[in-house]
């Protein structure tokens, strides 16, 4: 796909639950130009088995580098962000490894940004392998990465 076809994309942060499976299929039914944007997660590419969980539901999506978002922020394609929380706190919302940095861009392009609560952590080898058969490597083999907190203020 085209970046010049995509009018408006839901970027998901986090693993979504199976309430946030349907309400995202509930989003693209309701708005059929929406895509759902699956950025790889790294360093566990948890992106990799959200999208196959969204393909096996018939969800069209879109999958991305991190690196990536910084210009689909940019060029005014990411409508909304899905983040998938892994726990609050009194001022805080803790996501997994990138979600501060998801937010800030959220705040600075004046994306709205919808916390929900998150599903455990996948950390498939499996998903890890299906980019480089030939250069395998487990998640355990990857640096460790910590969750991150965002200021509730950043996400208001």
């Amino acid at each position: 796909m085209r970046l010049s076809e995509m009018k408006g994309l839901l970027l998901l942060w986090g693993v979504p639950s199976a309430k946030g499976i349907e309400e995202i299929k509930e989003r693209v039914q309701a708005n059929r130009d929406l895509y759902v944007l699956v950025p790889e997660m790294r360093p566990y590419l948890l992106g990799l088995e959200i999208a196959r969980k969204l393909q096996k539901e018939g969800i069209k999506h879109v999958y991305a580098t991190d690196n990536m978002l910084g210009i689909l922020f940019f060029k005014h394609k990411v409508k909304e962000v899905l983040f998938f929380y892994k726990k609050l706190t009194d001022h805080e919302i803790v996501g997994t490894c990138g979600s501060l940095y998801v937010c800030l861009l959220a705040r600075l392009h004046n994306v709205p940004i919808k916390p929900l609560q998150g599903d455990k952590m996948i950390r498939s080898a499996r998903a890890a392998s299906l980019l480089d058969d030939y250069r395998c490597f487990q998640y355990n083999d990857a640096l460790k990465a910590e969750d991150e907190a965002v200021p509730e203020a950043i996400i208001q």
